[in-house]
């Protein structure tokens, strides 16, 4: 046992309520031969992988005595368990499902590796948390470099590997009869006093204790088995695996040396309520206009090409490329009333789109916002590739369905305490569309018990302080990972790399350049050029233009970023910026291109191919952005930056934006916010 943990463990991983082992208790894992150049997305490699050593594993369950309804369990941080809420049910047990993964140390004639401490181990640690909802042990990795819970580039690296279902699987079965129920913290045992309520203890091992105990296990481990204390903690994930990252970083990121994070899934509440934004519209369009008002793929495929058309020169972009370098610009000069029938220069008809549908398409583009016009969160931005393609739907989308994501329904389920709520059928856009109710209904049902129809905005409140139907707190104070306090990784010199595609339809990159906003605040003071210039000794946001979901899409995106880490980690090496590579579906397959720390920008010197990364250097403020006026007039200013403050967290329902978190002020975005769109939606 860690001398830091109580609890016992059960040897290998079973799977809940049956005798069945799915991961031996200790095991050597065969060595994995070359994997050849090439693919896309996720397995994109523009060089050939090397062998994978064969390596060590070791699997069991964790049972760290937390126990329903009132024992939470080691490690518990703020903000705790809310008072007269059970941490677990009744008799339910905490238990973490935990793999470690060690390079062969010399007793089992591991190779040695350079640097290496002990056989092919060279003293680190690399946690890791699984993407999506993180419950699982063995998902696929993402790139090389940013693998998500791939255990074999750690190993490849010399690392021990640690990786954990978060407490998701025997929650799952224990609450929901299902392990690693999306709804395993939602109480739903029969004739439970509890039930209906959140199992909080089992929150807190989701959003930061699973991964943390991993974390410890690894280390005990490597211990015993290589004589050693580990010398160097890394977080490596993106997606759900960055959720967990953002939860070591606000929780333990004073235990780390680095982290790398993709694309992270924290403040999950709160984008995953956004994630059906589109679809909500789009039923407020069908309730208007009927069912056929749903755009067809050519008239998304005629706007889109129009969008990129519009907006692929703008600001300190100055090259014809196809690629849109920051889509909040466009999004505030470009309207798809551009493609109206019968507006010069729009599309002959089949692929023109009515008034409504021009409308549909500017509020999904602009994001959610509450009856008073103020911003609640973060728009599927307008340089997403749309309709779905051959890209897939983690690098393109489609806006033609009135049904709610899996993502938002649960969403739902978790604000309320209850998985039977029926929130496809109970969500509406706006108040208006909640009045119309079933009107024209494509994709959704009457609302029945135990459901009430609600708007998007009254929903955003509940999840952040109204709370459950049956008085327990919001859930998205515990659930957010959201804090912008790292003043104690900052002090003990804890490095990060986070990265995001522009063009990510599974989670919005805005919400990254907001914290990332509200970190420069919270530490610095503010967002001049001095705060972000501070930040950036320790830790850096790049962001890769036209890029989807971890990689992939038209843009050009990092590969094995790792690596940078490491060298601005153990090196002292500080990543000025980080190569991007196109793959085979990027609109020039090995096109480069500088990433850059946020808020710069690549700029082309004006010299040499607008393909290789060398034409071009960082410099700009992407914060700053640039406008159009009406007769086409460029326009500095502060437009982009205040466009995306949103309501203060909490009030949601309400005219409150959120300037003093991010460094600015109501009165000098007074100035620069441009006037809204009309919105032909809204009837009154």
């Amino acid at each position: 046992m860690p001398s830091t943990l109580p609890g016992k463990i059960v040897q290998g991983v079973v799977t809940p309520g049956t005798s069945t082992v799915t991961v031996p208790y200790a095991s050597i894992v065969p060595a994995a031969p070359e994997q050849p150049a090439g693919g896309s997305g996720f397995n994109f490699r523009p060089t050939p992988i090397g062998p994978t050593p064969a390596f060590c594993q070791v699997a069991f369950v964790y049972y760290p005595g937390g126990e329903g309804p009132n024992t939470a369990g080691p490690a518990l941080d703020s903000p705790g368990i809310p008072k007269g809420q059970p941490a677990y049910d009744i008799g339910q047990k905490q238990a973490i499902e935990i793999v470690i993964s060690l390079p062969l140390n010399s007793a089992d004639q591991g190779p040695t590796n350079l640097g290496a401490v002990n056989g092919a181990w060279t003293g680190g640690v690399m946690t890791m948390g699984a993407p999506g909802q993180s419950g699982t042990l063995n998902p696929s990795g993402f790139g090389e470099g940013l693998d998500g819970a791939n255990a074999t580039y750690a190993i490849r690296q010399g690392f021990v590997a640690s990786i954990t279902d978060a407490g998701e699987q025997y929650a799952g079965y224990f609450t929901q009869g299902t392990p690693g129920n999306a709804n395993f913290a939602i109480i739903s045992t029969a004739n439970s006093p509890y039930r209906d309520k959140i199992a909080y203890g089992t929150v807190a091992d989701w959003i930061y204790r699973g991964t943390w105990y991993g974390r410890q296990w690894a280390d005990a481990i490597a211990e015993v088995y290589y004589g050693k204390e580990p010398k160097l903690h890394y977080y490596n994930g993106g997606s759900g695996g960055g959720n967990m990252g953002m939860g070591q970083l606000q929780h333990h990121g004073d235990e780390y040396d680095g982290f790398l994070i993709g694309a992270p899934a924290y403040r999950w509440q709160q984008f995953r309520l956004a994630d059906s934004w589109p679809a909500l519209v789009m039923r407020k369009l069908i309730q208007l206009d009927g069912a056929g008002a749903l755009p067809t793929n050519d008239q998304q495929t005629a706007l889109y090409n129009a969008i990129v058309k519009a907006c692929d020169v703008q600001g300190t972009d100055t090259v014809a490329d196809g690629m849109i370098a920051d889509p909040r610009v466009c999004t505030m000069h470009f309207s798809a009333a551009a493609n109206i029938c019968g507006v010069t220069g729009a599309p002959p008809r089949p692929n023109c789109l009515t008034a409504r549908q021009a409308a549909a398409f500017d509020r999904i583009f602009d994001g959610p916002r509450n009856s008073h016009g103020a911003r609640i969160w973060y728009p599927y931005d307008i340089s997403i590739t749309f309709p779905t393609n051959a890209l897939g739907t983690f690098q393109s989308t489609s806006y033609n369905s009135a049904t709610l994501t899996a993502s938002t329904v649960e969403v739902v389920q978790y604000d309320h305490a209850n998985a039977a709520w029926p929130a496809n059928n109970c969500l509406f856009v706006d108040q208006e569309s909640l009045e119309m109710g079933t009107t024209n209904a494509t994709g959704w049902a009457a609302c029945s018990s135990p459901g009430v129809p609600t708007t998007y905005e009254r929903e955003a409140a509940i999840g952040s302080r109204i709370g459950s139907d049956l008085g327990a707190p919001p859930i998205d104070l515990y659930t957010d990972n959201q804090d912008p306090d790292l003043k104690e990784m900052m002090k003990h010199g804890t490095k990060i790399i986070q990265l995001h595609g522009s063009a990510d339809p599974a989670i919005r990159w805005r919400h990254d350049v907001d914290y990332y906003n509200r970190v420069a605040t919270k530490l610095y003071g503010g967002t001049k050029a001095a705060d972000y210039e501070k930040l950036q000794s320790w830790y850096r946001l790049f962001v890769a233009p036209m890029t989807g979901h971890i990689g992939g899409g038209f843009g050009p995106y990092w590969y094995d970023p790792f690596v940078a880490l490491r060298s601005w980690v153990e090196h002292g090496v500080v990543p000025k910026t980080i190569l991007g590579v196109s793959d085979s579906h990027g609109l020039v397959r090995g096109r480069t291109r500088p990433m850059c720390p946020f808020p710069q920008t690549a700029i082309y010197s004006g010299f040499g191919s607008i393909n290789d990364a060398s034409s071009f250097t960082c410099g700009g403020n992407l914060e700053a952005g640039v406008i159009r006026s009406g007769t086409g007039r460029p326009i500095q200013g502060l437009p982009v930056a205040c466009d995306d403050v949103k309501t203060v967290f909490g009030q949601e329902d309400s005219d409150n934006l959120d300037f003093r978190s991010v460094g600015l002020t109501a009165s000098e975005c007074s100035e620069h916010l441009p006037p809204r769109h009309g919105d032909a939606l809204t009837r009154r």
